[in-house]
């Protein structure tokens, strides 16, 4: 028998590399849109008889899936809200991704049939990370066992979009796991991944620069910039190592109740030296900086994904290569 996924968010991108690794092993994939629009655009791309599409306008609820998990065997949940700029912390951004993760699991719980096994959420390491620190917490590691300490409170009174971002990721992981724990009687269990930052290319090259998601734009601003960038968010995964987990976290049994944090070494300066490695040239266009060199920061220990999931990091030089190498071709369509 076939085994189906129900994938929300699959327009976005990570949705794409996993529909694209997905099809690929040989499942179908029964992919989540807002829009019919959204729908067709998605199947086109692939040209899969394994894809379908169902529309849902609103993924905040259960009852938005009767009908729609006839024969699913997975579910994974990507669908966020990613707002930098909300108007309305809690409205924007802490309401909906909550509602949304929690939906999913009430709607597993309701509406799938006795072949649903796993759910998948997309979490990330902004659900792990302590953002609110004053500096880079050097000597820290960061593993599975940590929470991002950020309160409700906090996080919807802050003026800063990056940081209630990153405890909206916390507090929908936070409530799926409680979730599962009230209702333990359920026939599928739960499997989180904690991707840090995600970048590599697209599966399709975008239209235009313009139409770039934050992590892409990050990448892109590096060429013509006259200095290389401090470091940030000091960990990062190749989106398609990130579709690779996805698809592992389904097939390996011992991954059912545990979290899975997706990275390896990062920072702006290694990106610079992978970067002018990999395309050189685009050096005059990618800022040499002081190759080798860079502050002590904290750590983010993706060791648990290669242990259990069997999952390889790509080289930065791989995932920057392959980014500028399609950032090139679409600046030229723009």
């Amino acid at each position: 028998m076939t085994k189906t996924i129900l994938l929300t968010g699959a327009s976005g991108y990570v949705g794409g590399h996993i529909i694209r690794e997905a099809l690929a092993r040989g499942y179908s994939v029964r992919a989540v849109v807002r829009t019919e629009a959204s729908g067709t655009k998605t199947k086109a791309q692939f040209a899969d008889a394994g894809l379908s599409y169902v529309v849902i306008p609103d993924i905040s609820t259960a009852d938005a899936y009767e009908g729609k998990l006839d024969g699913v065997t997975a579910i994974i949940h990507t669908a966020s809200p990613f707002v930098l700029a909300p108007k309305d912390n809690v409205k924007d951004l802490l309401d909906p991704a909550v509602k949304g993760a929690v939906a999913v699991l009430e709607a597993a719980g309701r509406f799938g049939t006795s072949a649903l096994k796993r759910v998948v959420f997309t979490s990330s390491f902004a659900a792990v990370g302590n953002f609110g620190a004053p500096d880079y917490q050097p000597g820290r590691v960061f593993t599975e066992a940590d929470w991002n300490p950020a309160t409700w409170d906090e996080a919807a009174a802050t003026t800063n979009g990056s940081f209630a971002y990153c405890a909206s990721k916390a507090f929908a992981e936070r409530a799926m796991w409680d979730w599962m724990k009230e209702h333990p009687s359920v026939a599928f269990d739960l499997v989180s991944l904690n991707p840090a930052w995600i970048f590599g290319p697209y599966v399709t090259d975008p239209a235009g620069i313009e139409q770039l998601g934050e992590s892409s734009k990050a990448v892109y601003a590096v060429l013509g910039s006259d200095k290389v960038q401090d470091p940030d968010f000091c960990g990062c995964a190749d989106v398609r190592d990130v579709a690779d987990a996805h698809l592992a976290a389904l097939e390996t049994p011992a991954a059912g109740g545990r979290r899975f944090i997706l990275s390896h070494a990062f920072n702006w300066q290694r990106a610079a030296d992978a970067s002018r490695e990999a395309v050189p040239e685009l050096r005059g266009r990618i800022p040499e900086g002081t190759p080798g060199s860079w502050p002590e920061t904290y750590t983010v220990d993706g060791g648990r994904a290669v242990e259990v999931l069997g999952i390889r990091y790509r080289p930065l030089t791989e995932t920057f290569g392959d980014a500028y190498r399609q950032l090139v071709r679409v600046e030229g369509l723009s």
